[in-house]
């Protein structure tokens, strides 16, 4: 099997209710049978934090990813050594070019008035300070001759982060839009908060860990602890362009190294009759020993509101032995 690099686009699902939350997969695997969505099989990037979920002015953000690689094939084999390369740019061009940079940072410095460099580092987090000034988001925004057609502004200028993560023989590429703000916000969004994950034994959830034996080839139901105020209560734009006030919609996708899910996704609207456990449960049927011999598998879980803010957890449980 040849090696290639991979790409994700990560965003968050918007107004129209979409739970597509990685809309660009390429080269994920050889040959015509890829495994699924919420199948971890080789090198992930299942998300791009930022806290600040979106900086003001002056502000600095701390990035972070949550990165899969999948565990080495025998106790003697060691774990791969895991590089980061982060960077960002103002106009990026399209996945199938690779995300160039349509702008350089000669020309932005020229128009800033301050240093500008698209490196963020190498090291598993990246910081990224918002140095534009107020009026220059508003030029831009607005259009500004030698620059391309100016994005939608209405949430913040977005500026395209790019990381680059590899090991010695795979490499994918993660894309996470960043908003920045023009002032700060007066409801600014923080990122949603999660607690741990469970499984429902007798009856009663039990906390999921590696001393707990799910069952193969046999419903086992989960569930995430997250409180409904991770929908956070905002001032905003309601679909047709009024303002409102909103409840945030929240989405969760699932992934696990074995068997398959329910629900590859599930989803929280305030304005719709669903209830908020149907979010935080799942069913998880890990596959039989014949295929996956491991006695553990992980499992991870990805929150998300749909005004970028992200939040994980995972857990490690263990699998029967047979059959």
């Amino acid at each position: 099997m040849s090696h290639r690099p991979r790409s994700h686009r990560l965003s968050n699902a918007r107004a129209t209710g979409a739970l597509l939350l990685f809309a660009t997969v390429a080269g994920a695997g050889c040959g015509a049978d890829f495994d699924p969505y919420d199948r971890l099989t080789s090198l992930r990037v299942l998300a791009v934090k930022s806290d600040p979920v979106a900086p003001a002015p002056g502000e600095t953000t701390t990035l972070s990813a949550l990165v899969y690689t999948p565990p080495p094939a025998d106790a003697a084999t060691p774990a791969p050594t895991v590089g980061y390369d982060w960077s960002w740019c103002p106009f990026a061009g399209t996945a199938n070019d690779g995300y160039p940079c349509l702008v350089t940072e000669d020309q932005l410095q020229m128009l800033s008035g301050v240093p500008v460099s698209f490196s963020l580092g190498s090291a598993p987090t990246a910081m990224f300070t918002h140095a534009f000034p107020p009026e220059l988001l508003k030029a831009i925004c607005l259009g500004m001759p030698g620059l391309p057609p100016p994005p939608n502004c209405q949430d913040g200028f977005p500026v395209t982060i790019k990381l680059v993560v590899h090991t010695d023989t795979d490499s994918v590429t993660a894309i996470r839009t960043l908003k920045l703000l023009e002032a700060p916000a007066p409801e600014p969004n923080t990122n949603p908060t999660m607690g741990g994950l469970f499984v429902t034994v007798a009856g009663m959830d039990t906390p999921l860990d590696a001393t707990v034996m799910l069952h193969r080839r046999a419903d086992n139901a989960l569930k995430a602890s997250v409180t409904v105020d991770a929908a956070e209560v905002y001032q905003g734009l309601d679909d047709n362009g009024n303002p409102a006030t909103l409840t945030e919609r929240l989405f969760v996708s699932w992934f696990v190294e074995t068997g398959t899910l329910k629900h590859a996704r599930t989803g929280y609207n305030a304005t719709t009759t669903s209830p908020f456990a149907d979010l935080l449960t799942n069913v998880w049927v890990p596959e039989r020993a014949q295929v996956f011999p491991p006695s553990t598998a992980q499992l991870i879980v990805v929150l998300r509101d749909s005004r970028d803010g992200v939040a994980w957890t995972s857990a490690i449980a263990g699998l029967e032995p047979a059959p």
